[in-house]
């Protein structure tokens, strides 16, 4: 699977430009560490092949000296001498058939011994052309597994990248409702305090004091949500314990306000643990 491809797998699942170009940042790395193993690869093969390529020719000249030493030998056991013809004679062997049985011998000897020269090297040659395949044979096989590994590795850089981005779509999404829900709170308070009729005003600073006032199911709300938040843990845990940290202001700008008395602001702050 090409650096393509993978880029294109991510655009599918939804990764946004930044995650997209740290994608193709890490597995670019990945391509050129697996292209120099790849050089490596196909460097020992290319001096494996030379070398068997120089045996074979050595092998090959051994091969015509040999078969040129044999015909020698044959051209000299049926080179007619100058004497031979008047020795043959002379011995009485003339028209005996010597002569010719004696060329068939040294014709057969030049046959059987450049067949067997032949048969030989034609093995070393077949032994040769093997070598040259179990090489390149060894060599696809390592081809393959580092394509292999360069696959898997530029998928586990995809998948982490995209745990990281779905994190991140989630902390969003959870700052997103908690915004909403504060101010779908503030509305509600809006409402309350218009149709009870508090009164608004007041210093700038509050002290939270115990107060005989009864709670109000807005106040309730909203020390339950707290309440919830400070339960949560993990990821989520970590969005809502900096929201806490600011909530003594929110709950004091909402008493400032007359959305929440005092008694309901000690009750919040008790409930919760702040």
């Amino acid at each position: 699977m090409s650096n393509y491809n993978i880029e294109n797998l991510a655009r599918n699942m939804g990764l946004n430009d930044n995650y997209i170009n740290k994608l193709n940042a890490a597995n670019q790395f990945i391509s050129e560490s697996a292209n120099k193993d790849r050089d490596i690869i196909n460097s020992q093969l290319n001096q494996t092949i030379s070398d068997y390529e120089r045996e074979r020719q050595k092998q090959n000249n051994e091969f015509i000296k040999e078969g040129q030493a044999a015909y020698i030998d044959y051209a000299k056991a049926i080179n007619p001498y100058s004497t031979q013809s008047s020795n043959s004679n002379r011995i009485g062997l003339g028209n005996s058939g010597y002569s010719e049985s004696s060329l068939i011998g040294a014709n057969n000897t030049y046959q059987n011994r450049y067949t067997n020269t032949k048969t030989n090297y034609d093995n070393i040659f077949a032994n040769i052309n093997n070598n040259i395949a179990k090489a390149k044979e060894t060599s696809n096989i390592e081809l393959a597994k580092i394509a292999k590994q360069e696959q898997e590795r530029m998928l586990e850089n995809l998948y982490k990248l995209n745990d990281e981005y779905t994190a991140e779509k989630q902390r969003e999404e959870e700052k997103r409702r908690w915004e909403a829900e504060i101010a779908l709170q503030r509305q509600a308070a809006a409402r309350s305090s218009s149709g009870s009729g508090r009164s608004s005003g007041g210093s700038s600073s509050v002290s939270f004091s115990d107060s005989s006032n009864t709670i109000s199911d807005y106040a309730r709300s909203v020390a339950n949500n707290l309440l919830n938040l400070k339960n949560k843990s993990g990821i989520s845990g970590k969005v809502n314990n900096a929201v806490l940290n600011q909530s003594k202001n929110t709950i004091a700008a909402l008493v400032n306000n007359g959305k929440l008395n005092q008694a309901e602001a000690s009750y919040i702050f008790n409930t919760v643990g702040l």
